[in-house]
């Protein structure tokens, strides 16, 4: 522990901990001194303020990351990886980023690269050399090797979108007629009064979104306008905003009114849509009898009964 004082002043600041990395085992690469103060908000504005009198300057954004970048602490990936876990709001998203940076799309990429470069080497030998007696199975090594590198390419392709939907988080937006539902199921989601919930349709006239997290997964809940031809101007742009939410949407939670008939906006608005990110729900179904039929491909929920 060193007692800490201000370079110019001589004023006490703190007793700390002084760690010193150096290169270039460091995260940077380069010789780096860490400070171990005490918490709170005096003594590190304090300690901060002395060392900026002292010459240095705050670093910029992402600076330690881009400097262990360029002095090969990191690959890009790597890079990448540190991003995605300062910037993780979920644990799926945490572990997804701990596992990029623990180099598992390097290694990766670096088979692919050097697969590649050992495919251009026996095509250049075949070219160069053609008195040379031909490779056997020449044609047939080649279209299995570039099958081997394609599939793995759209595998890591795939990955990075599963990856994205992960950080980011899933779009899912709550759709249906007025009065169908919908604010009350997003309030139930959301655990708390979010959306204006009223018998009268139409209350909704703007998208309302909110952030839940479901077994460690990061969703992006949406509570969309009802779906209906617009009677006022703000009702017109609120169903336009919906439908936009909805084709940007990884899943659509679409509501129908337990007891009522489908109408022919639900009918137009389900056609319309891929059939794999549609979940048909049955609202209300507190209100059905029992023994009543249930709409086939519909999963009856009710907010009030659970």
């Amino acid at each position: 522990v060193i007692n800490l004082v201000h370079p110019q002043t001589g004023i006490p600041l703190d007793q700390a901990l002084i760690v010193k990395y150096r290169a270039p085992e460091s995260f940077t690469g380069e010789d780096v001194i860490e400070f171990q103060c005490h918490g709170g908000y005096a003594v590190p504005a304090a300690v901060l303020g002395a060392v900026k009198d002292a010459g240095a300057r705050q670093a910029l954004p992402g600076e330690f990351t881009r400097r262990a970048f360029l002095n090969g602490r990191l690959d890009l990936a790597g890079a990448e990886a540190v991003d995605l876990l300062v910037q993780s709001r979920s644990e799926a998203g945490r572990l997804l980023a701990l596992n990029s940076l623990n180099g598992a799309l390097g290694r990766e990429v670096e088979k692919l690269r050097e697969e590649l470069i050992e495919l251009k080497a026996t095509l250049e030998y075949d070219i160069d050399f053609p008195e040379e007696e031909p490779l056997k199975d020449l044609d047939r090594r080649l279209k299995e090797s570039l099958n081997r590198v394609e599939q793995s390419l759209k595998k890591i392709l795939k990955g990075a979108e599963r990856n994205l939907l992960l950080s980011r988080g899933a779009l899912v937006v709550i759709a249906g007629a007025p009065n169908s539902g919908k604010s009350s199921l997003f309030n139930a989601l959301a655990g708390h009064e979010r959306s204006i919930v009223t018998d009268m349709a139409g209350t909704t006239r703007d998208a309302v979104e909110t952030e839940i997290q479901l077994d460690g997964i990061l969703f992006r809940l949406v509570d969309t306008a009802g779906l209906r031809k617009g009677r006022s101007e703000a009702e017109k742009i609120g169903v336009e905003y919906s439908r936009k939410y909805i084709k940007n949407a990884e899943i659509v939670l679409f509501l129908h009114e337990a007891g009522g008939k489908i109408r022919t906006e639900e009918t137009r608005f389900m056609e319309a849509q891929p059939v794999d990110k549609i979940i048909r729900l049955l609202s209300k179904a507190d209100l059905l009898s029992s023994g009543h039929p249930v709409k086939e491909r519909y999963i009856p929920v009710s907010v009030r009964s659970g």
